[in-house]
């Protein structure tokens, strides 16, 4: 029978989950319900994985582990890059400034 205590909503992908502290939490609860679960809806949890997201431990029907990016990965990406053109762009106009202000100088010494 699944517990109802651990269940809350996901935001990586939309839905209800169980959520789990620890590892080894999720990892049990395989271990004694997996059967129970199976019988009720034709899938038996395999495997634990970490979300993001949630900042916890989820478990999965699915055998293999493929790594796609996660929404929450991504706009991660996103921001860092975005934060990184600012950072380019701004010590890219203190270049600019510096050498436009040498050429004021130089203008002002010649005359």
């Amino acid at each position: 029978m699944k517990p109802t205590k651990n269940r809350f909503f996901c935001a990586e992908c939309g839905r209800t989950k169980m959520v789990f502290e620890t590892e080894k939490k999720a990892a049990n609860f395989i271990k004694f319900n997996s059967a129970a679960i199976e019988e009720q809806t034709g899938y038996s949890p395999k495997r634990t994985y970490f979300c993001i997201a949630c900042n916890g431990w989820h478990v999965t029907h699915l055998h293999d582990f493929f790594h796609v990016q996660s929404k929450t990965e991504e706009v991660l990406y996103l921001f860092y890059k975005e934060k990184e053109q600012k950072t380019l762009a701004k010590t890219e106009r203190k270049l600019l400034r510096k050498k436009n202000s040498a050429k004021k100088y130089e203008t002002k010494k010649l005359i």
